[in-house]
């Protein structure tokens, strides 16, 4: 019970499912999928899809030193001192 002036806390334990999203299965008919995740709960932690790599901000994936590897694409494999032109034959 709260009393006036004290904080309510709760302590949530997270909800995982060995569910796997990309399975055939699931990719044919996904919404018994999408049932079972809403029985879990609001938000379900799946383990196979660990994904949360995915929601940080756009500079954590910058890489402060080398090239973009896209140079690489322009190298001519019989003079690899030498640059291609993109897009040409």
């Amino acid at each position: 019970m709260c009393t006036p002036g004290s904080k309510a806390t709760t302590v949530a334990t997270p909800v995982a499912s060995d569910l796997d999203l990309f399975a055939d299965e699931v990719l044919v008919d996904p919404y018994p999928a999408y049932a079972r995740l809403r029985e879990l709960g609001g938000a379900v932690y799946l383990p196979k899809n660990d994904a949360h790599n995915a929601l940080l901000p756009p500079d954590a994936f910058h890489l402060p030193v080398g090239r973009p590897v896209t140079q690489k694409i322009y190298r001519d494999a019989a003079h690899p001192s030498r640059l291609a032109l993109p897009f040409t034959t």
